[in-house]
């Protein structure tokens, strides 16, 4: 354990499907840390510090988030594993270990599937691997996938972006989540609306109707890859018990952490001396 977060880099890699913006940051064997859902590396600096002090880490915008160019063609998460490999392969790495957190999870997945044979090792943080295990009633299931669909038609898209690049629209919705919703940590939530890209309502649009998609079952792929497990069990987006089942019958080499967290992911980021408090014993764990 250091006292000092790693120092990280910023970089820019031209690949056949797109240009990813990535970071790159620590010493050891290489991790590919794959984005959850609309993630920028601003919000992921202290976790990708954090476990560059075990390896060489590199997290990418997914294209159409941040400084990433979207995909030539239409977003598909079978595109993000293919750019993984493209990643990998232009960053000059054979094998690689990879990690994932909450959608991120799935993703690792499917990349997984396309790439096992390169992978030594998988690390999930209290991922999202089956519409199984979100602890949605069966009528908010249902409204979800409403909205869902519904956030594919161009004129609610279009309806969606007037709104969030609107300032007295925004301040409104600031004054609410103050007030209504006693939210005190608003940094950057002002700036992020207004400059919200279509591009990437695009791919929140397909990452939500992908995670409620019932026909995509992980529990039938089997790996023989190494994976680190962890989750709390007081997660409140997912369930602890059904992910752990349904990743114990994918992977025949698992190891389990346990967190008692009663959220699925704060609100701020954690700090890397917090990160390294509370999680330090997964690192030592990681052979």
């Amino acid at each position: 354990m250091v006292n000092l977060p790693p120092k990280e880099t910023y970089h820019f890699a031209d690949l056949p499907l797109t240009r990813l913006h990535y970071l790159k940051c620590g010493q050891g064997p290489p991790l590919i840390l794959v984005p959850a859902t609309v993630s920028e590396i601003k919000n992921w600096l202290t976790l990708v510090q954090f476990m560059a002090q075990r390896f060489t880490v590199y997290f990418f915008e997914l294209p159409g988030h941040g400084k990433s160019i979207k995909f030539k063609n239409e977003y598909r998460s079978e595109f993000v594993a293919e750019t993984v490999g493209d990643f990998v392969d232009y960053l000059g790495y054979k094998r690689f270990n990879i990690m994932g957190f909450s959608f991120g999870g799935l993703l690792t997945i499917k990349t997984l599937i396309r790439l096992k044979e390169r992978i030594d090792s998988v690390i999930l943080f209290s991922p999202y691997v089956s519409y199984k295990s979100l602890l949605y009633s069966k009528s908010q299931f249902n409204t979800l996938k409403i909205i869902a669909k519904m956030l594919k038609r161009k004129q609610i898209k279009k309806l969606i972006l007037n709104i969030m690049h609107n300032k007295k629209t925004v301040n409104l919705i600031e004054l609410i989540l103050r007030n209504v919703g006693n939210i005190d940590k608003l940094d950057g939530f002002r700036e992020n609306l207004l400059n919200f890209k279509d591009s990437t309502l695009d791919v929140f649009t397909y990452q939500l109707n992908e995670i409620l998609d019932i026909r995509f079952k992980v529990e039938n792929c089997t790996f023989k890859n190494k994976l680190y497990f962890g989750m709390s069990v007081h997660d409140s987006l997912l369930d602890y018990e059904i992910t752990k089942n349904i990743l114990k019958k994918m992977f025949e080499n698992m190891k389990v952490e346990k967190f008692y967290l009663p959220y699925h992911q704060p609100l701020k980021p954690f700090t890397f001396e917090e990160l390294n408090s509370n999680f330090f014993r997964i690192l030592e764990q990681i052979e």
